[in-house]
C-alpha cells in the first residue's frame, strides 16, 4: 500500500508550494521528500533586517559551512553596517544562486562602512533585483560591471545626483526607484518609482511615454501641501503617459508630523476614469483621513475597513476599465489618540463580477507591481 513516503517528489513540491510558511516545518517531519521540498522554500528567502548582530553572524556562519543553505538562497535582505563584515562577505561569496539583494542602512549605528564595497564586489551571484540604501553608489562601478543581469534597481537614498551607472553598465535595466534627477533619458524604462515633492517631479517622465507601464509615486508627507492635488497628478499622468497600465501612490508615515496630524485630499473620480488604459490602481496612506470628490458634496472617509470598501467600490464603479483597485489606510482611534492597524481593501473585476477582500498590513512594493510585476 502506498504511503506518504512513496509520494512523488513533484507532488510533494506542489503541496509545499501551496501551504502556509508556518506549515512547512511540520511537513519536514513527514518524509525525506517533504523535507527536501520544504527546505527548498524555507531556505529560499532570508530577511535579516530585524535580526540582532549575533543572529546575523550565526546565519553567515551557517551559510558558509553548509553548501545546501547557500545554494538555495534566492532573496536576501540585510541591514548594514555589520561589525562582522568579513564573516558576511564570506557568506555572500557562497550564495551562487542569489537573485534579489536588498541592503538597508541602519541609521542608529555609529559604524560607517559605506565605502567597504568589497563585501559584494567579487561575489559569484548574478542578481536580477538590487536595492541599496547603504553603500555609496559612486563606489560601485566594479559591482555594476559584473552585475549585467540586473533589471530592477532601487536606490531610495540616492538624491540630487545623476544616474550612477555608465551607458554600458546594467544593460538589462528596465525598472528604477531613484530620484528624478537620476532618471536616464537613454534607458527605455518600463517601471519607475520616485519620491514626489512637487508636480514638477513628473515632468521628466514624459520621455518614457512609449515604454512606461508602471508608475509609483511615494509622496513626502513633510511637504504635503505641495502635492495635495490628486486631480492634478492624475491629469499629468493621463496626458504624458499613455501606455501606463499600473499606477500606485503611497502617502508614507512622517517622522516629523504628530500622530494626530491628518489630511483631507481632493480626488476626481471622473479624471481617474480618463485613464482608459489603466488596469490597476493602488492608493495606500498613513496621513489621509478622507478624500473629497471635487465639484460635489461627496466625501470618502478612511476611518474603518468598511470605509475602505466603500471608497474602493466607488473607484471601480467610476472606472469600468480598471481590473483591480487596492486602497489602504492606517486606522486611528481618535478618542484615545492611538494608531490602529494598517487596513487594506482590494477590489478585483472578474468574469463573475466585482469581488473584494479585506486585509491588514501594507506591502506597497507587492501591491504596486514595481519589484515583481
Amino acid at each position: 500500500m502506498a504511503t506518504l513516503h512513496d509520494m512523488p517528489a513533484e507532488l510533494c513540491a506542489m503541496i509545499c508550494d501551496d501551504v502556509e510558511p508556518e506549515d512547512l516545518l511540520t511537513l519536514c517531519f513527514i518524509s525525506h521528500r517533504f523535507l527536501d521540498q520544504s527546505r527548498r522554500i524555507i531556505y529560499r528567502t532570508a530577511d535579516l533586517r530585524a535580526c540582532s548582530q549575533q543572529a546575523s553572524r550565526s546565519w553567515s556562519l551557517a551559510v558558509t559551512r553548509h553548501t545546501q543553505l547557500a545554494e538555495r538562497l534566492h532573496t536576501l535582505s540585510l541591514t548594514l553596517p555589520s561589525p562582522h563584515a568579513a564573516t558576511l562577505g564570506r557568506a555572500l561569496s557562497k550564495c551562487v544562486n542569489l537573485k534579489e539583494l536588498s541592503l538597508h542602512h541602519d541609521e542608529t549605528s555609529a559604524l560607517g562602512f559605506a565605502s567597504q564595497t568589497w563585501i559584494i564586489d567579487n561575489c559569484p551571484f548574478r542578481l536580477t533585483h538590487f536595492a541599496n540604501s547603504y553603500f555609496k553608489n559612486s563606489l560601485l562601478s566594479q559591482f555594476w560591471d559584473s552585475q549585467t543581469e540586473i533589471h530592477v534597481l532601487s536606490l531610495p537614498a540616492y538624491a540630487g545626483e545623476t544616474f550612477p551607472c555608465s551607458d554600458i553598465q546594467l544593460p538589462n535595466l528596465i525598472a528604477v526607484d531613484v530620484d528624478t534627477c537620476a532618471l536616464h533619458a537613454e534607458r527605455p524604462f518600463q517601471r519607475i518609482q520616485i519620491h514626489l515633492t512637487s508636480l514638477d517631479d513628473l515632468s521628466p517622465l514624459s520621455q518614457y511615454s512609449a515604454t512606461l507601464t508602471t508608475l509609483n509615486l511615494l509622496a513626502k508627507p513633510d511637504i504635503f501641501n505641495a502635492i495635495a492635488s490628486l486631480p492634478g497628478i492624475v491629469a499629468v499622468v493621463g496626458r504624458e503617459l499613455p501606455a501606463l497600465r499600473h499606477f500606485g501612490m503611497s502617502y508614507p508615515q512622517s517622522k516629523y508630523l504628530s500622530n494626530t496630524h491628518r489630511f483631507i485630499l481632493n480626488i476626481s473620480l471622473a479624471a481617474a476614469a480618463g485613464l482608459t488604459r489603466l488596469e490597476t490602481l493602488v492608493l495606500y496612506t498613513y496621513s489621509v483621513v478622507a478624500f473629497y470628490e471635487v465639484n460635489t458634496t461627496m466625501t470618502y472617509p478612511l476611518k474603518t475597513p468598511a470605509d475602505l470598501k466603500t471608497f474602493g467600490l466607488a473607484i471601480m464603479t467610476a472606472c469600468p476599465l480598471l481590473r483591480q483597485v487596492a486602497v489602504g489606510a492606517q486606522m486611528y482611534n481618535w478618542p484615545y489618540r492611538r494608531k490602529g492597524p494598517e487596513s487594506t481593501c482590494t477590489w478585483t473585476r472578474t468574469q463573475s463580477g466585482i469581488q473584494w477582500q479585506n486585509g491588514t498590513g501594507f506591502d506597497f512594493l507587492v501591491a504596486s507591481k514595481f519589484w515583481n510585476p
